[in-house]
């Protein structure tokens, strides 16, 4: 049915912006093209350099096929919603997660592993080792997924995401664990990297929302 939303995720680009219509780049992914039918609906997410990323839930007016193939879309900005108010939208999202404390004076030969708790583009919450202070430093490695799991049993692909990252703020320490809880605030996050956890964080709003 064409009410029925498109559930397979495929990346693209805005080839044109016209007064009524969007074109976008139906051969980004050689791979996989996107061919669909007229009427069939959509949610696309803009990812923009600067500012929120805004959902535009619309349908397709045309395919146009070709060496330089088009997908036309409408546009209307009733249908427009921007995810969050806020930079950076936050979601619980369990990934994983590598993680040196950098101390002055304090030579760190391996990475400790902890998982999040919770990921947005511009920071996230996790548990470490040990006690931690408001405003330290700390070098993440996170594996953020390609793709959200399809197959039980079977994690999915991961794209490497390298930052560092200040304290924002310590919620919690355990001292039979000798864990804290830290928010951490993302200070070398490159936009490229930015752009793969949106990416993954608008499937899990997707999936939220089915």
């Amino acid at each position: 049915s064409v009410d029925d939303p498109v559930r397979t995720v495929a990346r693209t680009e805005v080839a044109e912006v016209m007064p009524d219509r969007i074109a976008l780049n139906a051969a980004f992914d050689p791979q996989r093209p996107i061919i669909l039918p007229a009427g069939k609906k959509l949610e696309i997410l803009f990812l923009r350099e600067r500012g929120a990323p805004f959902l535009l839930t619309t349908r397709v007016i045309e395919c146009e096929r070709g060496l330089h193939p088009r997908l036309f879309i409408g546009r209307d900005e009733k249908n427009v919603t921007v995810i969050e108010r806020r930079r950076f939208f936050r979601m619980s999202a369990n990934v994983a997660c590598a993680y040196q404390i950098l101390r002055p004076g304090v030579e760190n030969s391996f990475d400790q592993h902890t998982r999040t708790a919770n990921l947005s583009s511009g920071g996230t919450f996790i548990p470490v080792a040990g006690k931690i202070l408001e405003n330290e430093q700390l070098k993440l490695k996170l594996a953020i997924p390609k793709a959200l799991a399809t197959v039980p049993g079977i994690p999915p692909a991961t794209v490497r995401v390298d930052t560092n990252a200040t304290v924002r703020r310590v919620a919690a320490y355990n001292p039979l664990k000798k864990v804290s809880t830290v928010a951490l605030t993302f200070t070398t996050l490159r936009m490229a990297d930015e752009q793969h956890i949106q990416r993954f964080l608008f499937q899990l709003e997707g999936e939220s929302r089915k």
